[in-house]
């Protein structure tokens, strides 16, 4: 566990000392605060309409699906550029021969990275959260809703970052494990879409915005847990096997 920590620190280290981060940060901030407002003020201007007719909406049920669900397809996006470097950076600086000369398992390698990464993901995850929460203190808003809406969204990214990171470990050039990353990930994303009855249970299955629902509908399912962590988990396993491959090669 101690060459874990050393491993992640390491990682932050990197990852903060270098100006992608802060990019990332600041750029995720900007997008997901228009997002926010401009569904904000969508509600506002709805709930003058069903006041006049009579009804109303909560701010919980319209704010979350409409603002988590494109949030988690920016994070997907974000995701591949933040793991493109984790292997594939170390193997075109020249560094991965002595990185996998040290002592230590490809398992404890892939994971310490993965978990730095993904430190990185979840601190952008909190300072976006801090919207809906700081809005909670003048206006209704569920919490269990909003803290199953930001679990949906951490999982989302952190699948999308496990993914980049076996394509990082697969691929020996940076730009190629994103760009494959990017594929699969739109893939995933789209599938749902398909039309036709005969692909309908596979679809689904396979269909991140079909795992996201219940999360942002406040629901919590098993399946979907099962879902995300099963695929982080082959996702990190490929990827240290790999690793492992390139270490026993000459």
């Amino acid at each position: 566990m101690s060459t874990l920590r050393v491993i992640v620190r390491r990682e932050l280290l990197r990852l903060f000392g270098a100006p992608t981060a802060w990019v990332v940060l600041g750029a995720l901030q900007f997008l997901s605060a228009y997002l926010f407002f401009i569904h904000l003020e969508d509600f506002l201007l709805q709930q003058e309409s069903l006041r006049a007719a009579g009804g109303t909406v909560g701010l919980s049920a319209y704010i979350i699906p409409r603002f988590f669900m494109p949030l988690s397809g920016l994070l997907l996006f974000i995701a591949p550029l933040l793991s493109m470097n984790l292997i594939a950076g170390e193997r075109s600086g020249g560094t991965l021969r002595l990185l996998l000369s040290a002592p230590v398992s490809a398992v404890v390698i892939v994971l310490g990275k993965y978990l730095a990464t993904l430190c990185l993901l979840t601190l952008a995850l909190i300072l976006v959260a801090l919207m809906p929460l700081i809005l909670g203190f003048w206006v209704a808003i569920d919490p269990g809703a909003l803290l199953l809406a930001i679990l949906g969204t951490w999982l989302c990214a952190a699948l999308g970052l496990a993914l980049g990171l076996f394509f990082s470990a697969l691929a020996g050039h940076p730009g190629i494990a994103a760009v494959a990353a990017f594929t699969v990930l739109i893939i995933l994303w789209l599938v749902g879409q398909v039309e036709g009855t005969e692909l309908t249970a596979t679809t689904r299955f396979i269909s991140l915005p079909h795992h996201l629902q219940a999360f942002y509908s406040g629901l919590l399912d098993t399946r979907d847990l099962a879902y995300f962590a099963i695929a982080i988990a082959l996702c990190l396993a490929a990827g240290a096997k790999q690793l492992a491959g390139r270490r026993e090669s000459p």
